[in-house]
């Protein structure tokens, strides 16, 4: 999985242009889909890029806009207008009607061909597939304290940082009710809200957890603590209706020390939280080291 700004920073992509103005790009980017009639909007999915020349349209601009607000309601990464003879420009109108519902619009222009755009994000995905496979090895063997840092991967450090030998920090993150959302999915949701949190983390499935490696100094913002991300977590899914446990380990080099029957023997801690006085669960380990 890549997220939009990620496609937006590549030099591959240096043609895109973003015109809207959200700072959150960390919309997950999963394929592309072509979409040239109003007609054919059922057909997008969650965290497609949606690109459309206009061709099939009889109003562009209200299409368009249509378009938008379909995109916000399944999900959708971003929409891409190839402009052109049948779109002249991103319009004023489509801009601020995108800032309204909070949508991603970019830009590209008529001579890159959609279908090579498409072939290069494909490309990207599956380089991606790569290294999360790779780094779900990692995960694995630092869990189970099978690996020393001189046994890191290099590109494990590329993606993290060299600070992250000292300011590594695991966070394992489980369903624990019954009514349980599938695997992957929940591991999506959760890579979209660490991102909203952090710029540099790693992350993969492990049995029935998901498991994230993080950079704390690469928060996007000084003054986030964690125990406010443990709350707006619990208050996400619990919209869902789906109950979690987050543990977290000490910062590296005793990263090594987060195991599963460490994580089974953890302490409940409870937050109650001003708004609607809830009562958060939330699984901490022992050596609680602040994220």
């Amino acid at each position: 999985m890549i997220t939009v700004k990620e496609v937006l920073s590549k030099k591959t992509f240096h043609y895109l242009q973003q015109h809207t103005s959200q700072d959150d790009l960390t919309q997950l980017v999963t394929g592309v889909n072509r979409v040239e009639s109003i007609t054919l909007k059922h057909l997008i999915q969650r965290n497609e890029l949606v690109v459309t020349t206009g061709e099939a349209m009889i109003n562009p601009i209200s299409e368009c806009l249509s378009l938008l607000k379909y995109m916000k309601k399944v999900g959708a990464a971003a929409l891409v207008i190839n402009t052109g003879p049948y779109i002249k420009k991103v319009t004023e109108e489509v801009k601020l009607y995108a800032e309204e519902v909070g949508c991603i619009v970019i830009e590209m222009p008529w001579r890159i061909r959609i279908a090579d755009m498409t072939k290069k994000i494909f490309e990207e995905l599956v380089k991606r597939t790569k290294r999360q496979s790779e780094e779900i090895v990692f995960i694995e063997k630092l869990i189970s304290k099978k690996i020393t840092n001189e046994e890191i991967p290099v590109e494990i450090i590329n993606d993290l940082g060299e600070d992250f030998l000292f300011e590594g920090v695991v966070v394992i993150v489980k369903q624990t009710n019954k009514r349980e959302m599938e695997i992957n999915v929940f591991h999506e949701r959760l890579r979209e809200l660490f991102h909203q949190k952090y710029n540099k983390f790693i992350s993969g499935i492990v049995g029935q957890m998901v498991v994230f490696v993080i950079n704390r100094s690469s928060r996007v913002s000084e003054t986030m603590n964690f125990t406010k991300f443990g709350k707006e977590l619990y208050a996400y899914f619990d919209k869902k209706k789906i109950t979690i446990a987050i543990g977290k380990g000490e910062s590296y080099p005793n990263i090594t020390e987060v195991m599963m029957r460490r994580y089974k023997l953890s302490l409940w801690c409870k937050i109650r939280m001003k708004s609607g006085c809830l009562n958060i669960k939330i699984w901490v380990c022992t050596n609680f080291y602040s994220l």
